[in-house]
């Protein structure tokens, strides 16, 4: 047999050499292979990393369940507060306070709910309203909040204050707030001659500057009343309610 040859490990590196800078010459690869290499290296392990720590520091929610994001929630068929507080995460205790219920055993399908605690300080400047209004259109809206809902949860403060909005974006109504808010027939607080003087609490300034930032629980109703004081006869029983929020019906 003839004796088996063996490659030289000098000859294979100085292949190696060869055929790198070839390919820098025709390829143009970067100049510092290993650095840019290593560059990518530690950028995939860094972005690997921090996917991985965002993913472990997100906040698991108490006993397992489900937290919402929503500010509100929706009553569904079946619903108790119960069943409710332990789908959120929240105690129920909460849930009766931050929604001033009177009999917390009674909720309605559809009910908005708050699930979170009310604020206590305005929510946003006037910088950043999605809804152009000036400072003096702001209190307005404010007044008109705690003039007719002044009793009701902070969701059903944003709501009345949502509806307003709604109809200003409306062919049927005037295009301002303030045309809006003084249309007569419409508003009876802000026909009557103390109006300018009601002083809004800082929930209600809060409800105002919610809705001009463009949220809106009662999903673009138009009017609303309290079934429990003009009931659902004549003009009203002809309205489907799009939502009950506190004391209020909303409807289209």
């Amino acid at each position: 047999m003839p004796p088996q040859r063996t490659t030289s490990p000098h000859l294979f590196v100085s292949l190696v050499v060869a055929l790198s800078a070839f390919c820098l010459v025709m390829f143009g690869l970067p100049a510092n292979l290993w650095t840019w290499a290593g560059r990518s290296s530690t950028a995939a392990a860094a972005s690997s990393s921090s996917s991985s720590s965002s993913s472990s520091n997100k906040q698991k929610p108490a006993n397992g369940q489900q937290t919402s994001s929503a500010p509100f929630y929706r009553v569904r068929p079946g619903d108790n507060l119960t069943v409710i507080a332990r789908r959120l995460g929240v105690r129920v205790s909460d849930l009766v306070a931050w929604n001033q219920l009177a009999d917390p055993d009674r909720l309605s399908v559809g009910q908005i709910l708050m699930v979170t605690p009310p604020p206590t300080r305005q929510l946003a400047s006037r910088g950043e309203l999605a809804i152009h209004a000036s400072a003096d259109e702001v209190e307005m809206l404010a007044r008109l909040v705690q003039a007719e809902a002044g009793q009701e949860p902070f969701w059903g403060r944003v709501a009345v204050a949502a509806v307003v909005i709604n109809r200003m974006h409306h062919d049927g109504f005037p295009a301002s707030i303030e045309g809006v808010i003084r249309q007569p027939g419409q508003f009876p607080p802000a026909a009557s001659p103390g109006f300018a003087q009601i002083q809004p609490d800082e929930l209600s300034r809060a409800a105002a500057l919610t809705a001009l930032q463009g949220v809106d629980p009662t999903g673009g109703a138009l009017f609303f009343y309290n079934p429990q004081v003009v009931g659902q006869q004549g003009w009203w029983q002809k309205r489907s309610v799009q939502v009950v929020i506190g004391s209020h019906a909303f409807t289209l």
